[in-house]
């Protein structure tokens, strides 16, 4: 892999001077710095303050003592104390074939290969995603092969239940934990799988959901909001609004009835089963510029920078959203009750009559 890397990055730099070279030669210069500011790659950098403050407000410098204090931070953060015990599904013999799920064939390993992007992070073992678009027929008939036994067998890769965290700064004078936002460096391969299971959650989602689908975006919900608000003023109606922002909304995913939100939605039972393994399994070290810390067990939340984390909790929000305010609203469009508009962990509550929009609040808080 290392040997067929460097001569793909050869080639790649080869072709991209010959393009920089022909722009400047016909006079496109506006081209020509595009492409010459492409090769100005930078080295990803961890969080550049070596001093963090501990629970106390004391500022700490000792290297071991910051490894320490992350260390803490995460496992409290995601509630390591209450992890449940375990996240078992039905036993396979209580299962019919149909609903165990079929296998992943070589073309899906093959379409989600050539849909991930360049020049992307890599996770634990090291793999960069580009490699994998490498692969021949040989080497996608093995890549699939080792998929299914993972699939087959519910039993992950090491590489892929180890995940390493980076922390980047929210503001420039970051000296707390929290004043970094956790980012989750995920082998590639792992990511195959999320095709699978992302067409059974999209048909599960409402249309007013627009966080992290393909297709919608927060341009879009702006949009519907912004008609929405147009209409309602042409027909002289009143409109109440209440914009809800979820505290660590990713981070503090309730395991168990996630996992019952799967079942009811219709999951195949080994994909359940992969899920259930992969979070049970998961252990998380944060990465510093002068070390990492050791890992750690995590009880709940949605893993960072996991490809199958926007879906578990676009589907899980979906679910607890629908259940909070079954037959509550009076906002009507086209004889349908408009409740939400969703964007990841943003919400919009919408009424006729505050009375109405503060019992939907008093039931979703």
């Amino acid at each position: 892999m290392k040997t067929a890397t460097e001569k793909a990055k050869k080639e790649y730099l080869e072709n991209t001077c010959t393009e920089i070279m022909e722009f400047h030669r016909t006079g496109r210069y506006d081209l020509m710095y595009i492409q010459t500011k492409e090769l100005d790659w930078k080295e990803t950098q961890g969080i550049q303050n070596i001093d963090i403050d501990d629970s106390q407000g004391n500022r700490i410098v000792d290297q071991r003592q910051v490894l320490k204090i992350w260390e803490n931070y995460f496992a409290e953060l995601y509630d390591r104390p209450n992890r449940p015990e375990t996240l078992e599904v039905e036993p396979e013999e209580e299962v019919d074939t149909d609903e165990k799920g079929p296998y992943i064939l070589q073309s899906e390993v093959e379409k989600a290969i050539k849909e991930k992007r360049d020049r992307k992070a890599t996770g634990n073992d090291d793999v960069p995603g580009d490699v994998l678009k490498l692969l021949g027929e040989g080497g996608l008939k093995i890549m699939t092969k080792l998929i299914n036994t993972i699939y087959e067998t519910g039993e992950w890769l090491k590489d892929f239940t180890e995940v390493t965290m980076i922390a980047l700064k929210k503001k420039t004078q970051a000296t707390k934990c929290s004043d970094n936002r956790s980012f989750s460096l995920i082998a590639h391969t792992a990511k195959i799988f999320r095709r699978r299971i992302e067409r059974k959650i999209e048909d599960e989602l409402e249309e007013n959901h627009f966080g992290c689908r393909r297709g919608k975006g927060n341009r879009d919900a702006i949009g519907m909001m912004r008609i929405i608000a147009e209409r309602t003023l042409e027909i002289d109606e009143e409109l109440c609004i209440c914009f809800i922002d979820w505290q660590k909304a990713f981070d503090r995913v309730n395991w168990t009835k996630l996992m019952r939100i799967l079942k009811i939605t219709g999951m195949d039972w080994r994909e359940r089963r992969l899920i259930s393994k992969l979070y049970m399994d998961q252990r998380v070290k944060v990465r510093l510029d002068r070390g990492e810390t050791r890992s750690v067990q995590i009880g709940r939340g949605v893993r960072q920078g996991c490809c199958l984390s926007p879906l578990l909790f676009n589907l899980y929000s979906e679910c607890c959203t629908q259940e909070a305010l079954n037959g509550l609203g009076d906002f009507n469009i086209g004889g349908q009750i408009i409740q939400t508009v969703k964007y990841a962990d943003d919400f919009v509550l919408m009424a006729k009559e505050e009375t109405v929009l503060q019992g939907m609040i008093n039931k979703l808080i």
